[in-house]
């Protein structure tokens, strides 16, 4: 299973086409009047692949590694038998990775990762080596911001919802990018299922709706907490800007 899995992750990165559900058992929405929320995203297991794709729907003050998915995971002095975050840069197209030491501090081969960050609007796999599924408990200020600009790479990148709301894969305001008539020449979102270790793809169609072999995306939800992959057929950066979707 870990060798499958593995090879879909290196053929994500060599930007090779992927047939891209949502990936955690999630809450009920976590905004409130108290502009603190709290959202659980559940892991997946060793046995199930151990591959979770995961995001920071809050703002935090602190918001390295440590404060945001916690110390409590499966820790070891080597990245092979430790947990790992593994964070997609999309300018250099390359993974950066981190594992929990077994000093329980989040590191990489540069030293500690005091300076990494998980933002509303970004994302990261998460590689569970427990045998059990576990719990990520995120916690942090409910984004209030009337708009959130995020930048979209040409190629690949892991992007999230910058909201603490769920979200309807049809109603996201990400459609101003590369549209056509089949995935192979418009932009594309891909969402990770670890039940079967596949991906569901999603491309812009020509009309500018988010579409799928199966019709329209008007009733898959990204989930706060969840990320997923985006490719950008693209050839510049282009800002993709969502307006806030509730009131505090």
């Amino acid at each position: 299973m870990r060798t499958k899995i593995s090879k879909q992750i290196a053929s994500i990165a060599a930007m090779t086409a992927v047939i891209a559900t949502t990936t955690f058992a999630q809450s009920e929405p976590v905004y409130s009047v108290n502009i603190i929320g709290m959202q659980k995203v559940q892991t997946t297991s060793s046995s199930s692949g151990g591959y979770s794709m995961i995001a920071m729907p809050f703002d935090q003050v602190i918001s390295d590694l440590d404060s945001v998915v916690g110390t409590n995971g499966v820790a070891n002095n080597s990245s092979f038998l430790a947990d790992q975050v593994l964070i997609y840069d999309p300018e250099i197209q390359r993974f950066n990775v981190y594992w929990l030491y077994g000093g329980r501090k989040w590191v990489s081969n540069a030293g500690f990762a005091t300076n990494i960050t998980l933002r509303p609007g970004g994302g990261a796999w998460y590689l569970s080596r427990a045998s059990e599924s576990t719990t990520i408990t995120l916690v942090g200020d409910v984004v209030d911001d009337a708009a959130v600009t995020n930048s979209i790479f040409p190629g690949l990148q892991i992007l999230s919802y910058p909201y603490s709301s769920p979200v309807v894969l049809s109603d996201l305001a990400l459609t101003n990018g590369v549209s056509g008539p089949s995935p192979f020449v418009s932009d594309n979102i891909m969402i990770y299922n670890p039940s079967n270790t596949s991906f569901s793809t999603y491309w812009l169609f020509s009309d500018r709706k988010w579409v799928s072999n199966q019709g329209y995306a008007t009733n898959v939800v990204v989930n706060p907490g969840s990320s997923f992959w985006y490719l950008s057929r693209g050839s510049e950066v282009v800002e993709w800007v969502e307006n806030k979707p509730y009131d505090l």
